[in-house]
Order: structure tokens, then sequence, then C-alpha cells
């Protein structure tokens, strides 16, 4: 049996399975997702962790729950997320994209003349509804960083630069 084309059909499913997996990517969107879905956990446990240490008495409700994201390249998955209360005052940290689809010059922190080429591999938004910080996965010099988008540019996260985004949005 053949296609239209010419070429030979699979003869079980499995066998067109497997010949399609390398052709729709999908062996390599599984590990992509796998790697930003990881990321995103971790990025929640160490801000769980900073929100722990400013807040023994537990005055802050954080509550984990589950956004549905479907991406080009990653499918539809479900990613973990975070909404924390303080009396009337909501905040949401959700992520958005596995892509930004952006390629950024971000000047070295220890080094403000030097440059070098950042891509985004990822952003996560924090938000109260009015306004929104916007989080930014960095892939460069061979590794990943969180960082806030600023005004003036991206300064790594850290957990003084997570209190200030997280009192802002609280306030």
């Amino acid at each position: 049996m053949s296609t239209p084309t010419g070429s030979p059909v699979a003869t079980s499913l499995k066998d067109y399975l497997l010949s399609k997996a390398d052709e729709y990517g999908v062996r390599d969107r599984n590990a992509r997702r796998k790697e930003w879905l990881e990321a995103v956990g971790g990025l929640l446990d160490q801000i769980r962790g900073w929100m722990g240490e400013a807040d023994p008495e537990g005055l802050l409700d954080v509550i984990p729950y589950q956004v549905s994201r479907s991406e080009r390249g990653y499918g539809t998955y479900d990613a973990p997320a975070l909404q924390i209360r303080f009396g009337p005052a909501e905040v949401t940290i959700e992520p958005i994209s596995a892509e930004a689809n952006t390629s950024l010059d971000v000047a070295l922190e220890r080094n403000q003349s030097a440059t070098s080429t950042a891509r985004t591999a990822g952003r996560i938004d924090v938000s109260n509804g009015l306004r929104t910080c916007h989080l930014f996965r960095l892939q460069r010099d061979g590794g990943y960083e969180w960082s806030i988008r600023r005004p003036d540019g991206f300064v790594k996260l850290d957990r003084a630069e997570f209190e200030s985004v997280l009192k802002e949005l609280l306030a």
C-alpha cells in the first residue's frame, strides 16, 4: 500500500508513530516541555521558600493551582502556578510561555559596558490584575537564570527583588 505521493504506508500504528515521531518533533517536544515544567516548578519552590522566610507567622495565603497552556513545539500541558492572598489583595504567579520569541542584548551585571546576547527561554507573569511584572528565564553563557524586566533593563531575580515586586503588587 502507498500514499498518493507513492511513499509506502506504515503497516501498523506502531510503525506509523515511530516513522512520524521525529518528523513531528514529538520526542523533542516531550523533553522541552519536561525541562520547562521543571524550571517553572523550581522557581515556584524558590518563591515559596522566600515567602516562608519572610512570613513565619503565615499571614499570606499561598495557594498552588494549575494553568493549562498550549504552545507550538510544546503541545498542551498543565503548569504549576501560585495565588498569594494578603487581606483584600491577591497576586497570581503564572507561567505564560516557554518561548518568548525574543533575542535580547543584556548588559552584564559585572561590566555594564559589555553585552552578551541572551535568549529568552520562558516567561512568568506576577500580577495583581491591574499591574503585571514579567519574569524571564534567560539563557546565556551556557546556563539559565530568572530575571525581572525593569524599565532600565533586566535584573537578576533574587529574594530582595521578588519581595520588592510582591510588596508593590500587594499594596
